[in-house]
């Protein structure tokens, strides 16, 4: 196989799902999707649809013989390496409302969504099986990091224990995946027409919410954005996913499990950390525009990422 062929197979995976966030933006802008469809969509999808699909992504796995891989605990620690590592430049060379949502930019990733519509994509039902595990355990990462960089950093946000327990016990997709992890180490078997009518349900998450993602982006912060939001993408999408993806291939993850893996470190910042800054009092325009920002950059970096790891026979 020639570049030009490799390339082409690999554009072929990521461009329906980056096409379907484009697609948003148009829609959107042709007043085709309206606010309260967006607003009533993105709530469907996170508390109903996509656990739904994670869920039941999780049942159908061997979770014993995936949480045995290296991987998982490998992803643990490179995040919390990428916030000490950005929190020790946040320290140093950013003002106080703004080093919380420049950590959490790095590590926040839209894994949930993109990360996972990505692997879908590049490895179907198999790939879906080890990136629902992955997104229960970035889910839990997510909220628990998030809400306690926040508290450290900001000036104005401190939670109770209480509060930081709720993150993250009450995310939806976190409860989706445990529950299907439940139901497969319990060896218990759903109803064929349950599991079904599941599979149904679950998988008008993806699509509904990429078209979603697309519908709230802004070219205005595109445009607009600094150099921090700059800098913060640099990190997000080219060291974060070069570094650690890197060092996951020298201690011998590989094949899809390696795609995973960079696919979840790759995957642009998560809408979410806005609603955190947002929350928080602290620079929730930074945040957005980094949202942005990545968004549209990832089409470009995840495509010859993958290309990349293709061509060095790694994924």
């Amino acid at each position: 196989m020639n570049h030009f062929e490799l390339f082409a197979q690999i554009f072929a995976v990521t461009a329906p799902i980056f096409s379907l966030v484009i697609i948003g933006l148009l829609l959107k802008r042709f007043n085709l999707l309206s606010d309260g469809f967006i607003s009533g969509a993105s709530m469907l999808v996170y508390k109903a649809t996509l656990p739904t699909l994670l869920g039941l992504a999780t049942y159908r796995a061997d979770v014993v013989g995936l949480l045995d891989s290296v991987l998982f605990g490998y992803y643990i620690l490179a995040n919390f390496a990428v916030v000490i590592l950005m929190g020790f430049i946040a320290y140093r060379w950013i003002r106080p409302d703004q080093r919380a949502v420049f950590i959490q930019a790095g590590f926040r990733g839209n894994h949930g969504i993109i990360a996972l519509a990505l692997v879908l994509s590049l490895y179907g039902n198999e790939g879906l099986q080890v990136a629902g595990l992955m997104a229960g355990l970035a889910g839990i990462l997510n909220n628990g990091l998030s809400v306690v960089l926040f508290s450290v950093f900001s000036t104005r946000y401190r939670p109770t224990p209480l509060v930081v327990a709720k993150e993250v016990v009450l995310n939806p997709m976190i409860i989706g995946v445990l529950i299907g992890a439940l139901l497969s180490l319990l060896h218990l078997r759903l109803p064929l027409w349950v599991e079904e009518s599941a599979q149904l349900f679950g998988s008008m998450s993806l699509p509904l919410a990429l078209l979603c993602i697309g519908a709230t982006l802004s070219l205005k912060a595109f445009r607009l954005s600094g150099w921090l939001a700059v800098n913060a993408t640099l990190v997000k999408l080219i060291w974060v996913p070069l570094l650690f993806t890197a060092i996951g291939a020298y201690l011998g993850i590989s094949g899809m499990e390696l795609g995973t893996l960079f696919l979840f470190l790759a995957s642009p910042t998560a809408a979410a950390s806005y609603v955190m800054a947002k929350i928080a009092g602290d620079d929730d325009e930074l945040a957005a525009n980094i949202i942005v920002l990545t968004t549209f950059v990832s089409m470009i970096t995840i495509t010859f990422g993958l290309y990349l790891l293709q061509l060095l026979a790694l994924i």
